[in-house]
């Protein structure tokens, strides 16, 4: 199967989710987030705002921000580049970027992460992720692949989970998969 046919498929399949599952499931990935993981103190953790069909890490934010970490939010600075990370901190304005997701003000310091925890379309049991045609996060990981390494944590429904799809050379596999039901290392 096609990645479009694969993606039409997995968002079909949250779609059908009731909202009462949604906010279920977020709630128990953030709390499987926020008890798995051992952030170094005064860490920065680069997260993301959900679009429709994504785990929600509002609450993340929240929790990390209040123990001390500096939180960042990905910007699209162009539609070839990687994405760049801006700081934000909760209940901060935020405004609609280049591909309409909610980004800080272009005035945010800019932050390189620590951690990058992200959304995927989809994703397979050796941590590839699938994700939504755009490549910003795939240029992202592959830059830092370079310059600085950072860890990568990705959140999703286990329903997202595949077999295989088909990978390119570009395709990083992330450090480990959090989903309401289990973590993958």
């Amino acid at each position: 199967m096609s990645k479009p046919e694969l993606r039409q498929i997995i968002r079909s399949a949250v779609a059908a989710l009731s909202p009462e599952e949604i906010a279920l499931m977020d709630q128990q990935i953030i709390s499987t987030v926020l008890t798995s993981q051992n952030f170094m103190p005064n860490s920065s953790i680069a997260c993301y705002m959900p679009l429709k069909g994504e785990v929600s890490c509002k609450a993340l934010i929240q929790t990390l921000s209040s123990q001390g970490h500096t939180i960042c939010l990905p910007a699209v600075v162009g539609r070839e580049s990687a994405l760049i990370f801006r700081q934000y901190k909760p209940g901060e304005k935020l405004e609609r970027g280049m591909v309409g997701a909610l980004e800080p003000a272009r005035s945010a310091r800019e932050v390189i992460p620590d951690i990058i925890i992200l959304p995927m379309m989809g994703f397979t049991r050796s941590k590839y992720r699938l994700g939504y045609s755009t490549g910003f996060y795939d240029r992202t990981l592959e830059a830092f692949q370079h310059n600085k390494p950072v860890r990568t944590i990705g959140l999703a429904y286990s329903l997202q989970e595949m077999e295989k799809f088909p990978a390119e050379p570009h395709d990083i596999p992330l450090d480990i998969i959090i989903t309401e039901k289990e973590i993958i290392t």
